[in-house]
């Protein structure tokens, strides 16, 4: 016997919000879109906001180093292999292109956070720019200094870990969009721009709009110019600093009459008769001492007096 529920059943009614709900997330956690100021990507405090940017950057700099690796290595760039042993409607086995395949995803990303991101990427200053960001070791840009002590503590642990902590967090929180991502793009820029939101830790001044957030996996590098006025705030305000130093060290060398510029050099000291003796005196051989050393090892407390050696 077959069992008809009413549409307006409150049975019925609450399988299908039930059904409702679950195609609903469903659809969310299948399509998931990156969301501006994700704190599971937030590394560093608001202020420097764009140095999340600049971390990714630097992390996808390194990817794309790793994919293009796998492709250089064997001649794989354009080579298949057997994806299976089952036959296709051709009766022929089955092949697949390494390039686009799962298999270079998971070699690509195989322990790709490990030491050399936090051995080999640091803060350097960018001249042009004049603001601090992730390079690695190859880079001609000088380190980056604190600009003052709350500078120094805000980033003197986490910029050490920076671009491998980035490298973390994305890889247990996207781990399939970043295998699909190694699979789908072929240029640096869309890498940045697919992983980052941008190409640019200065959005506004990206060539290229970034694509929509639904097919970004963060969004790091959207909104960071308030970051960017901060930090150019930050080396305003530690340059005007070293400015005031170096004037009030030059005021305090006119008004010595210059004599701090002048070199110091170190004078012999010249003994006179009225010093004081020091509590031991050593004296000098005579031209009669024995050339070998061995003397009279017979000698007396009235023979050390002589030669002046209070013991």
């Amino acid at each position: 016997m077959r069992l008809c529920l009413p549409i307006n059943s409150p049975v019925r009614q609450t399988s299908l919000f039930f059904a409702l709900c679950l195609f609903t997330l469903g659809g969310v956690l299948s399509g998931s879109a990156a969301t501006l100021d994700d704190p599971r990507f937030r590394i560093h405090g608001p202020s420097y906001a764009y140095m999340d940017c600049s971390a990714c950057i630097a992390f996808a700099g390194y990817l794309g180093q790793r994919m293009n690796a796998s492709l250089e290595y064997d001649g794989r760039g354009g080579a298949t292999f057997l994806s299976t042993h089952r036959l296709d409607a051709k009766n022929k086995l089955q092949r697949s292109v390494y390039a686009t395949s799962e298999l270079r995803s998971v070699e690509v990303l195989e322990k790709i956070c490990n030491d050399a991101l936090e051995e080999n990427y640091v803060l350097r200053l960018d001249l042009d720019r004049r603001i601090r960001v992730y390079e690695s070791e190859k880079s001609d840009s000088p380190f980056a200094q604190h600009y003052s002590l709350q500078d120094a503590e805000a980033l003197k642990s986490v910029s050490k870990t920076a671009v491998r902590s980035f490298c973390t967090r994305v890889m247990d929180e996207e781990e399939d969009a970043m295998m699909a991502l190694v699979r789908e793009v072929r240029e640096l820029a869309e890498l940045e721009r697919r992983l980052c939101g941008g190409n640019d830790v200065n959005s506004s001044a990206a060539t290229t709009p970034p694509p929509p957030l639904e097919e970004l996996i963060t969004a790091v590098c959207i909104g960071t110019e308030a970051s960017l006025a901060a930090e150019l705030g930050r080396i305003h305000r530690y340059e005007q600093w070293q400015d005031t130093f170096a004037k009030r060290r030059e005021e305090a060398i006119e008004k010595s009459g210059g004599r701090s510029s002048e070199p110091v050099v170190a004078k012999p000291v010249e003994h006179n008769a009225n010093d004081t003796k020091p509590w031991v005196l050593f004296p000098e051989l005579g031209a009669d001492a024995d050339q070998d050393g061995d003397g009279d090892g017979d000698a007396g407390e009235g023979d050390t007096g002589e030669r002046g050696m209070d013991l």
